[in-house]
């Protein structure tokens, strides 16, 4: 029983190591296929060197100990990629909170029981004492995750899943220490509790951790989809904007035969009347914007006619020398693009939306404003989420970009975006 407690032990310290080094070591090198097995040499490292500690009755054990715990732990690092100063911080800040676990585990016992120590059942107080301070140290790493921000959990519910099971193991623990050893409870019993512990605690931990994963990869892959389908969004919009360009240059040759022979006759009241016509006929199709950005000029037509069919106001001010943009076309769609979906997303009729679009020595800025449709906000303050969508993937095109993006929600709703130029 003790020596499955004990490699029970050392799984779980394994796979504290394993995670704490993700946390703080987020790339991997190529050659981390040899990771596990290094990781199992560790720990029997590890394992023989307290074993030899404790029967040889070595001075300064206790400091040998941690010293190649500390030094296997920094071998380790070079599994991940990362700066050398990074990498002995990691070994040297998980072996604090392993020393720190500990020492707490020791004030708590002694607090509770100051006998306990002395039980004459030596290996399982040694048993209880490391699976405790195993516990404690994954509430440390849990919280060094959390701390760090590598390890972002999807909600508050599995960060809680996470942390009940330390939580719920270091009370049992605590009420095992109360209670009289071994007298009034089962030795065996108290080594099956214990097993069960470390096996709970290990798996909760793979599998939640595992689901993570899987969640956020899923999460991933869904931002990727709606990004590759406004981008679909986005070409058909641009060869439809072609087409259209091409309709209209075949309209004007029509449109000069027909100025042509109203010229030959000399009637030029008809020459007039038919000017007027073909010119109210272009207004309503051609490009109204020029600034010699092709996703500034036709986004801007494109959504601005959208806006006029559903009775929304648009409004765009445009000043911008397209020399200075320091955005590529296809992060400035991107851009563009999902500020302006989500504004027509979030209006009806009588509602507005007003574009900002400025370049200045320095600084290239963004602005969109719109008011939110009073039939939207009463569906569950549906017009937050409709702006939310693809909002995330803006944010991450301005900080590719070393830009600056901030949120005022409410009704009117902001977006404003400051990128710096560059040169």
């Amino acid at each position: 029983m003790y020596t499955l407690i004990t490699v029970l032990t050392y799984c779980l310290d394994a796979v504290l190591i394993t995670k704490y080094l993700d946390n703080l070591l987020k790339s991997r090198t190529t050659v981390f296929k040899y990771f596990y097995p290094a990781l199992c040499m560790v720990e029997l490292v590890i394992y023989f060197c307290g074993y030899i500690s404790d029967h040889f009755n070595i001075h300064y054990g206790s400091l040998i100990n941690i010293a190649v715990s500390m030094i296997t732990t920094f071998l380790l690092t070079f599994f991940y990629e990362g700066r050398l100063s990074t990498k002995i911080f990691s070994a040297i800040s998980f072996q604090v909170f392993v020393f720190i676990s500990e020492m707490l585990c020791t004030i708590v016992v002694k607090t509770v029981d100051s006998n306990f120590l002395s039980n004459p059942d030596q290996k399982l107080v040694s048993c209880i004492m490391n699976t405790a301070s195993e516990a404690l140290l994954l509430m440390f790493v849990l919280l060094s995750g959390t701390f760090w921000k590598k390890r972002a959990y999807p909600s508050v519910e599995y960060s809680l899943l996470l942390y009940s099971t330390p939580t719920v193991s270091l009370m049992i623990y605590v009420v095992m220490v109360i209670e009289d050893l071994p007298r009034n409870i089962n030795t065996h019993v108290y080594s099956a509790v214990i097993i069960g512990l470390l096996l709970l605690n290990i798996v909760n931990y793979i599998l939640i951790d595992m689901t993570c994963k899987n969640i956020m990869v899923e999460n991933e892959n869904n931002d990727l989809i709606r990004q590759l389908n406004f981008q679909k969004e986005k070409y058909y919009q641009l060869n439809e904007s072609y087409k259209q360009g091409r309709r209209i240059i075949h309209d004007i040759k029509k449109h000069y035969f027909v100025i042509k022979e109203y010229a030959a006759e000399c009637n030029n009241e008809k020459i007039t009347d038919y000017l007027d016509s073909a010119i109210n006929g272009l207004e309503s199709t051609y490009v109204r914007y020029n600034t010699g950005n092709l996703v500034i000029d036709s986004m801007l037509t494109n959504y601005e006619n959208i806006s006029i069919k559903n009775s929304v106001s648009f409004k765009a001010s445009i000043n911008v020398d397209n020399k200075l943009i320091p955005v590529k076309e296809y992060d400035l769609s991107i851009i563009i693009g999902n500020l302006l979906d989500n504004a027509i997303n979030a209006t009806s009729e009588g509602c507005y939306i007003k574009v900002l679009l400025s370049t200045d020595k320095d600084r290239f800025n963004i602005s969109c404003e719109n008011s939110i449709s009073k039939n939207i906000m009463s569906k569950n303050d549906h017009a937050n989420n409709d702006h939310g969508y693809g909002l995330s993937n803006v944010r991450d095109t301005v900080l590719k970009n070393y830009g600056f993006m901030s949120v005022n929600p409410g009704n009117p709703w902001i977006v404003n975006i400051t990128i710096p130029i560059i040169r």
